[in-house]
């Protein structure tokens, strides 16, 4: 029985490395956002879930991805039998000393964060998050007129208030046994006067595996804050837009001196995802523009709210769509509760919701899509219409 590995990251290479001395054959790889451009990962064709199911009928699916329970629906609604979560394979610390695309601390982080987010799906008891993306400002140095976050629409950006984004942190927090990453994102987050106050405070909490900040390569902060920042729960994650990102080798070596991880990744399109326009879909076509969705994992906290992504997050900061209560999880709500019940409150709204009403704003985010020219600037912010 051969395997096939879902998933093109670091966990997909600890199982193709794990699957070798094993003495196991993996026949594909499948990454719905690469296949079918003649891609190959580690020698092998990377492949749509229904191609490798048509060639592999009968094959072992080893999820690589941290979010399995919607990668294993889809996989048994196309007829698969068998699959095998990460915490079954990767049973003991051997994956620390395999080969890696990215750096072996960033790499070997991201496989013990997958492990330990299997392990704990099916534990009643625990609720571990995978990650989730704590917007700190509405302000950017870019304005990309086709951003996904939407900050080509704010005409008075913001910061938002430290006291306020690290208690709405802490409210998660006292709900949830371990937050695996914790993403700094805006805008752009370095742009935060207090940037460095905010994460450093982070950095703090115990339940938080790691805090990663997402930066667009065009500011290098202080050597202070840098400073302030080395510690092994800290990654950079540095999107290149090339002649955009001016700065993007001095942060690396700043990063580089102070033995703080991080990891480059060179932008060459987009997803054409950022209008915002009511399309009056049925509960049927939303479930499937939710199902296909590359982005419905990216659980985002802005002013006390959790949303399942960006898009939902700031067309409702926006005021471009209604509020609709389903749409979000109110933190203070949770306070409210007894523990059992906010816990489970946060697990259904994190696990088992099959669409939600703001996405039928939206024009989807469909793996394999065709990509749009990244990074195209606009000379002012775009107009939008309020809900009414």
């Amino acid at each position: 029985m051969k395997d096939i590995i879902f998933g093109c990251g670091s966990v997909g290479e600890a199982f193709f490395w794990n699957a070798a001395e094993s003495g196991r054959s993996v026949a594909c790889f499948c990454d719905d956002r690469l296949a079918g451009k003649g891609n190959r990962f580690l020698g092998r064709d990377i492949l749509t879930a229904g191609e490798a199911l048509a060639l592999y009928p009968d094959a072992v699916f080893l999820i690589a991805i941290p979010h399995a329970v919607h990668i294993v629906k889809s996989l048994v609604r196309q007829g698969a039998k068998h699959w095998r979560l990460a915490h079954e394979i990767l049973t003991d610390d051997g994956y620390r000393e395999y080969a890696y695309t990215k750096q072996r601390l960033l790499a070997v982080q991201e496989v013990e964060e997958c492990v330990q987010f299997h392990r704990g799906m099916n534990d009643p008891q625990r609720l571990i998050v995978r990650s989730v993306d704590l917007v700190i400002t509405e302000r950017c140095s870019l304005r990309c007129r086709d951003c996904s976050n939407l900050m080509q629409y704010y005409r008075s950006p913001m910061n938002l208030r430290p006291t306020e984004l690290i208690r709405d942190v802490d409210r998660l927090l006292s709900h949830v046994d371990l937050l695996s990453e914790l993403r700094i994102i805006g805008g752009e987050p370095l742009m935060h006067p207090a940037f460095r106050l905010i994460v450093t405070e982070l950095l703090k909490r115990e339940r938080i595996g790691r805090i990663v900040i997402f930066t667009n390569g065009t500011i290098v902060p202080e050597e202070s804050a840098l400073d302030a920042l080395a510690n092994e729960k800290t990654t950079f994650m540095i999107t290149d837009y090339g002649s955009l990102s001016g700065n993007v080798v001095k942060l690396e070596e700043q990063l580089s001196a102070r033995g703080i991880s991080y990891f480059t990744n060179p932008i060459e399109e987009w997803n054409d995802c950022a209008s915002i326009v009511r399309h009056g879909r049925s509960l049927a076509d939303l479930t499937a523009l939710f199902d296909a969705c590359c982005a419905k994992n990216l659980t985002t906290l802005l002013h006390g709210r959790l949303y399942r992504c960006p898009f939902m997050a700031n067309a409702t900061n926006l005021k471009a769509i209604r509020s609709a209560s389903e749409d979000s999880v109110k933190l203070l709500d949770l306070v409210e509760m007894p523990h059992g019940t906010a816990k489970e409150t946060l697990r259904d709204f994190l696990y088992r919701r099959d669409c939600f009403a703001a996405c039928d704003a939206c024009a989807g985010r469909p793996y394999g899509a065709k990509g749009i020219p990244p990074a195209i600037q606009a000379a002012h912010p775009l107009p939008y219409v309020e809900a009414p």
